[in-house]
Formats: structure tokens, sequence, C-alpha cells
């Protein structure tokens, strides 16, 4: 199908006031059409769908395990973001016509966030997605941002009269590449948008494109598509309609509800987790161009009434204000499985009052610059971090990522620490360092890892013992730099050039003390009731908790969060915790049900959004029109917990996993 087609057959009204004026459409679906017929881009697509399925799957089935209990939830998964505003020449004052104020930006988002908590009177009375947005507060290089930035796109040829030539089009307009080169941050760190003043296409009608953005198969391969994340519209941008939320729902995996049918044609559903939007509790549905249908019309995809499918965020018309728990689901599932990258980031969080020190030893770039042998580090473990690289090509022919500013892991010297980095190519040679002694300069001394590979895919593993971490500087933000070469450059050192590799930086803190001693944690299950207990003997700068639950021990999901007792984060008494959930899936135990509020900004250095919510329904209901899935069984019932403290500047603490007991 052409980018043109695709555009005739995609009206998505994203405004009820446009109806008799322009009409505003979504360009996700031609950009995608056309990237499918990129070899590589289709096998990356089948890569992360299989990612997502897997992650999806897991919880449903956790959901089930959990008797598909409503749940209090309060923490979030928080995404940093960054907005360009590339205004035209004499829009540089912003409340220009092209120039959003930053009032307006934040309003945007706050709508976004409202939409995706399913809050009252936001426009979204169906499931709620456990993602936050949050404009950065640490930019690239470690400085200060409110996560907005403006240039004059006047500068690229053609911008000022046609805007930006949507992508496949061969229209006039500045090409988006050229736009997305004034300013692009680091997609692992951030999620970028572009605000732009037109989006230049052949479009039906007087219909116009909104915005657009792509889906996270590239998650593995950003440079397939330049600069991923999305462009919109800036009289989009202003909290009034919902075109930022439907194509946020694309940037985390969600298609329309009508993907695969066009007017006359329904969509193929004999899976519905194969077939259509990859969503089980959407029914198939044709496009819906012009009014509503109503509930009881007849959906010619199923000869069932439509009752809710017609009023989906991402499907098109006048009357669009619910996501599903299946979309819900597939969200959380894209994030965790092919953004996780964004989790690790602590752009959201203000800077630390003493950063990381600069290195004294900046990589130069590798000698084979351009080589496809995908050498690098790729997992990385350590503390609390996880992270997820993917070797010099596969990041965009990356040699060198300073990470050190968002992405790194506070280590407590109570005992050894365990550092493990994955290779997935090639034989390779893996080295770390830290900057124990905190000088700049990364010596041999300081080298904690060291490790040769026989195989192709390999764990590089190293144990960080107590009496080498009680050596560094504590409590303050240490360089940690990790290497990886062909088995034919074993030499090198921190300052070296690599031959075929990657270098990427990271920020360690090494405390002296755990900053929550948590003990006597327990879990039990007696007449249908499972009740969590812990007691902390002393906090020091504490947030929040969070009960996670897993069926297997391996996979956890948050379940609900319960705030610090300790005033103000600080505590050097015994405070006792302890919280319920019965078996029809209500919370008990003191915390009843919480008035629908709303905070429209977070607290001051906190890095999760304190949403206070009444339960979130996280029930699972598949239609009759779609497949069902099968029921959850014996072995997928809740069997561990295990509780994460979190402090004010979002570092996270685990304890012991605990198996519950049946009494």
């Amino acid at each position: 199908m052409s980018p043109k087609r695709s555009l005739l057959l995609v009206f998505l009204i994203l405004s009820g006031t446009l109806s008799h004026a322009q009409t505003a459409i979504c360009g996700f679906d031609g950009i995608h059409q056309r990237l499918k017929k990129d070899a590589v881009y289709a096998a990356k697509a089948e890569l992360a769908e299989s990612k997502i399925r897997q992650k999806a799957t897991e919880l449903a089935t956790f959901r089930k395990s959990m008797h598909n209990m409503s749940v209090q939830s309060g923490s979030f998964y928080e995404i940093p973001v960054v907005v360009h505003i590339i205004h035209r020449t004499g829009d540089a004052n912003p409340g220009s016509a092209s120039n959003p104020t930053d009032a307006q930006i934040q309003a945007a988002i706050d709508r976004l966030n409202a939409n995706f908590a399913a809050a009252p009177g936001s426009g979204n009375v169906g499931a709620g997605t456990p993602i936050r947005f949050a404009l950065a507060k640490r930019n690239p290089d470690c400085g200060s941002t409110t996560g907005i930035e403006r240039f004059n796109g006047g500068t690229v040829s053609g911008y000022d009269t046609y805007g930006v030539s949507y992508p496949g089009s061969g229209v006039s307009g500045a090409p988006e590449n050229s736009i997305k080169s004034l300013s692009t941050w680091p997609e692992k760190q951030y999620y970028n948008i572009w605000v732009v003043w037109k989006i230049n296409a052949v479009t039906p009608g007087s219909s116009f494109i909104a915005g657009y953005s792509s889906l996270p198969y590239i998650g593995n391969d950003y440079h397939i598509y330049p600069a991923e994340g999305m462009v919109i519209l800036s009289q989009q941008m202003n909290g009034t309609t919902p075109t930022l939320t439907h194509e946020m729902g694309h940037a985390f995996g969600l298609f329309h509800t009508f993907e695969g049918s066009d007017e006359t044609d329904c969509p193929a559903n004999a899976d519905c987790s194969l077939d259509g939007d990859r969503v089980c509790d959407t029914d198939p549905v044709k496009h819906l161009q012009g009014p509503c249908p109503n509930p009881a019309d007849i959906n010619a995809c199923t000869s069932a009434p439509y009752e809710a499918i017609q009023k989906n965020i991402m499907g098109y018309g006048s009357c669009l204000d619910r996501f599903t728990p299946g979309q819900s689901d597939r969200m959380t599932a894209t994030l965790l499985a092919i953004r996780g990258g964004l989790l690790t980031s602590q752009a959201t969080v203000p800077l630390p009052a003493q950063p990381v020190k600069p290195s004294s030893q900046v990589p130069a770039g590798i000698a084979k610059s351009g080589n496809t042998s995908n050498v690098g580090p790729c997992n990385i473990t350590l503390g609390n971090l996880s992270y997820t690289s993917y070797g010099y090509n596969l990041d965009g022919y990356k040699s060198y990522s300073d990470n050190s500013c968002n992405i790194g892991t506070a280590l407590y010297v109570a005992s050894d620490q365990v550092l493990n980095v994955t290779t997935q190519t090639n034989r390779q040679v893996c080295k770390a360092w830290i900057d124990f002694n905190n000088d700049g300069r990364l010596s041999d001394d300081e080298q904690v890892l060291d490790s040769q590979s026989d195989i192709a895919a390999y764990t590089h593993s190293a144990t960080l013992p107590v009496e080498k971490l009680n050596l560094a500087v504590k409590n303050t933000p240490l360089r940690m730099r990790i290497m990886a070469d062909m088995l034919i450059d074993p030499d090198f050192t921190a300052g070296s050039q690599l031959l075929f590799g990657q270098t990427e930086d990271f920020w360690v803190s090494i405390d002296q003390a755990l900053s929550v001693v948590m003990e006597a944690v327990s879990a039990s299950m007696k007449n249908n009731l499972l009740k969590v207990q812990w007691r902390t003997t002393s906090e020091t700068n504490s947030d929040h908790f969070l009960i996670e639950a897993s069926a297997d021990n391996q996979n956890f999901i948050p379940v609900t969060q319960v705030e610090s007792k300790a005033e103000n984060g600080f505590s050097h008494s015994p405070l006792q915790y302890s919280i319920s959930f019965d078996g029809n899936g209500k919370l008990a135990a003191g915390l009843g049900l919480i008035a629908f509020l709303l905070s429209l900004r977070p607290r001051r250095n906190s890095k999760k959004w304190r949403f206070a919510l009444s339960a979130l329904t996280v029930c699972l209901f598949i239609t009759c029109n779609k497949q069902t899935v099968t029921e959850a069984g014996k072995d997928d019932q809740i069997r561990y917990i295990r509780i994460t403290q979190v402090d004010k500047n979002g570092e996270k603490q685990y304890t012991k996993v605990v198996k519950i007991v049946t009494e």
C-alpha cells in the first residue's frame, strides 16, 4: 500500500471541533507501510513483535494470577521527554503561531498523562496505563534544562514556506532528517518530540497531517529510522486535542484499531495476537469515516453491536474516549521489552549537587569505522542498573556513549557486588573500570573486569568485593567505563582507541550504608487474604515502597505503592508496614478507596509522579468476537513477593524475594 493510499484510508478526526473545517489525520500508516518494504526493518519488526507478545502474555498471566484484582496504582514508569520546537523565521518569541509557550507544552504533557492514567474528565473512560511522561531536567551534557528547546527552522531550506516534507512523499519542504539534525537527544535516555508548524503532504480533501510517530521496531537499531521519535504540529501541543496521546500510542506499540482493513474489507482475525491491531480485546473493525456509530449499530466485521470499539483512541472519529486493558498491556509490554532503556534514565531527576567528574581519557573513534561486526557491550547489570545496548553498528555506529549523567546505579558496601556484561557477536574481550578515587582518570588498579569470550554470545562477569568498594570515595557519583572489542585486540586500556568495538560510560555511587534497612519481610495467604508485612529500622531520604509480585520468581510486576511513614523521609526508629489484598482483588487493611484526584506536578526532587487515583481496574476483558486467552492454571498463581524501596532521588533498593506462605 502506498503512503498516499494509506493517508486516504486513515482519516482520524483528532478534534471534534473540525467537522466542518479542516480535518486532522494521522501520518503513521504511510510511514509504516514504506518502512515495511525495507527487509532489515521487516526482520526487526518481527523480532520486536515476538518480544512484545511474550511480555504482554506475561502481564496478562500476572493479572489473572492476581485474580483480576483492582489495585491502587500510584507508581508509574516515568519516561523522560524532550520537546524540540522548530519555529518559523520571525516566530522566535514563545506564543507566536509556530512557537508554543512553555505553559502550552506543559498543558499538552499534562493531558497526555491524564489520558494514560484514565483520570476523571481526561477524555479516557477506559483502561489506565502505568506510564507517565515528564519533561527532562537534565540535558545530555549534564546541564539543567526545562526539557524544551527552540530552534529557527528557517535555517533549513524550504521550512518557512512548506514546513517538513512528509517522509516518502516527495513533496516540497524541509527534509525530515535536516529538521531533526537541528537537535536530537540520545534515544535511549529521552523520548524526542519535534514540534513543527506544518507537515506538507498530499492529503484527501481539506485534511492535513497533525502528527506521526513510529512504532518502536527500530528500538534495536535506531539508525534505520533517523532520530526516532514523534513529529507533531504546533497547534496540537496545547492540551486541547488528543493528538499527542494518539501518537504516543503508536510510539508504544499500538496500531490503529482498523489495522489491515479499509472502507470495504475487514481485517483478518484468525489470531488476535497476530492479526489486525494485535490486541485481543478490540474488535475487528473497518475504517469508520463520518459520524461515530451508535453502540447498538451492527459492526460489519463481527455481525454484533459495536458496543465501544468505535470510541477507541486509536481509531478515528469525534467520539474517541478510551483505551482497553489489552492496549494498556501492549503499551506496557512495549516499554519493558523494547524501550527499556528509557527506564534506566534519570533525566527527569534534578542534577545532583556533584555530577560525575569529566574524564581525561575521552575515547577516540574506532579504527575500523563503519564496520558491521556489531562489537561492543550489550546487556549490562550491576546493582539496580539493568541496561540494554546493542553494539557498535546496531547503536547507530556510535563508538562512544557517555551515559554518566543519566544512567547508573548506587552500590552499598554491605556486600560484594556483581557486574555482568553480555556481548552478542564474535569472540570479544570486555573490560571495565571504576574511578574509585574520583580523580578523573581510570588507572590500571581501578580495573574491575577483564574477560575474554570463547563463543559469540557470552556474559562477562566480575565480582566487586567489599574490600575494594570500601576504598572508594563514598556517596559521590563516580565514572564507570565498559569497553569491548574483537579478541584480536586484547591489550587495550581505558584510554585506548578500539579497532571494531564500543565504549560506554555510566555513573556509580558507592554508599557507606543502605538508605533504608528493612527486615522481617513476610507474605502469607489465609482465608483468601494475602498479607505482606515488613519493618524498617532506619530510613534515609526514603520516599515510597513498591510491592511487586511474581509467579515464577523471575518476572516481577508492581502491584501497589506504599508511602514511607518516615517524616520527610528520615527515621531512626523502627517503623512497621502492613498491606493486605483479598482474593476478590480489593486492597484491605486500611488502604480503602482513594478519592479521584490528580496532581499535575511531581513532588520536588522526586522521580516518580504521584497520582492519587481511585482503584485502577486491571481486569482482563476479552470480547466474544476475539479469540479468548486460556485461563491461568495453577502454575500461574502468584507465589513470590518482593519489596522495592525508592528514595527521593528515584534510586531503588530491593529486598530478598520471599515465598508466600499459605496458612
